[in-house]
């Protein structure tokens, strides 16, 4: 069974690679509910870099959800 660090790898590795906007924004929702210093640093990051206004939307709602994790 893999670790929830384990976990928090796959999902920015995800983020990463150049995949679908539907998977991007599963892989955010899934950091925003791990939460964390390392899950808030990779969503600041997807919020600073070029993407879709759905996966920006995304982010910015994670974000709000792994701060107060």
């Amino acid at each position: 069974m893999a670790s929830e660090a384990d976990a928090l790898r796959r999902l920015i590795q995800i983020l990463d690679t150049p995949v679908g906007a539907a998977l991007r924004v599963a892989a955010i929702e899934g950091l925003g509910i791990a939460g964390g210093d390392v899950a808030r640093a990779t969503l600041i990051r997807v919020l600073d870099q070029p993407a879709s206004a759905e996966v920006h939307a995304a982010a910015a709602r994670a974000l709000g959800r792994a701060t107060h994790r």
